[in-house]
């Protein structure tokens, strides 16, 4: 499957918006309990796109660097793009009022959440705060630098912010000697400059607008794609050795065989099982 990538990857001059995709298998269900279970999100993450990315662009090859170079709306973009063609474009989700409790239902669809690919597309963008400070140079946050930011973000999650921006900012030219973004902007523009990225990024962050059918109370939440889709693997690899036992017993095929069937094509094959079986047929 071939998409296209919301700001796209920029590496040896040129910009690459297209990814080839392939869905999830047994395998890296494996690997993502396995391995993945003891990673934070941005880490995980990289690891099964870095799995299920077999191409982009003109790039000769796709490995973990690369994928954690990404832009984290490109990153989000690829997860849904993978969940759709590996599970489905349905996500059912519960949700839970945060006036009155009242439980919610909500079926989202993948290819909704998808944002168009973004105009006016630049490596690096300027920004100049409203404090006169002058103008700041800036790139938008990568998979690279959620990783790096993860551990601090648990127990500090300003100074995660001020490292975010410390590593996308670069100081103005008369500045060249100051480092960090807390010496280079001051609160105030850091918030301006959050902003920013989040024009310039939407896919990064899914906002869901909701109301509760109880008592009307309007609120919004953010949409954790990765957690969504980790908590998915983590059921289904909770059942995968009973999954892999049915299907060898019955077609006698071997645990890599099967290891290496996607997710639709191991629960179509399940499905057929549990009809052959409460059919009386052999």
């Amino acid at each position: 499957m071939r998409v296209v990538l919301p700001h796209g990857l920029f590496k040896g001059g040129s910009r690459h918006c297209e990814a080839d995709l392939r869905p999830i298998r047994g395998r890296d269900e494996v690997l993502i309990a396995e391995v993945g279970g003891d990673l934070p999100s941005a880490a995980r993450t990289t690891l099964l796109l870095s799995r299920c990315v077999i191409g982009i662009g003109g790039l000769a090859t796709v490995d973990e660097d690369l994928i954690g170079s990404l832009t984290v709306g490109d990153r989000e973009a690829l997860l849904l793009q993978v969940r759709r063609m590996s599970i489905g474009d349905r996500m059912s989700c519960v949700l839970a009022c945060p006036r009155c409790g009242e439980r919610l239902d909500v079926d989202l669809f993948a290819s909704e959440l998808l944002a168009e690919p973004y105009k006016d597309v630049r490596e690096r963008y300027a920004f100049r705060p409203q404090d006169g400070s002058g103008v700041l140079t800036f790139r938008l946050p990568t998979g690279a630098d959620q990783a790096a930011v993860a551990a601090v973000a648990l127990d500090d999650p300003g100074a995660a912010f001020t490292l975010m921006l410390e590593r996308c900012l670069s100081a103005p030219d008369d500045r060249a000697e100051t480092s960090g973004a807390g010496s280079v902007v001051g609160a105030a523009s850091a918030r301006e400059l959050e902003l920013r990225m989040r024009e310039l990024d939407p896919q990064a962050e899914t906002r869901l607008d909701m109301r509760c059918p109880a008592c009307g109370e309007p609120w919004d939440v953010v949409f954790d794609t990765a957690d969504y889709v980790f908590r998915e693997l983590a059921v289904e690899a909770a059942e995968l050795e009973q999954q892999v036992h049915v299907l060898a017993l019955h077609y006698h095929w071997s645990e890599r065989e099967i290891l290496g069937l996607t997710h639709r094509k191991r629960r179509r094959y399940l499905e057929l099982v549990a009809e052959s079986v409460g059919g009386g047929r052999a």
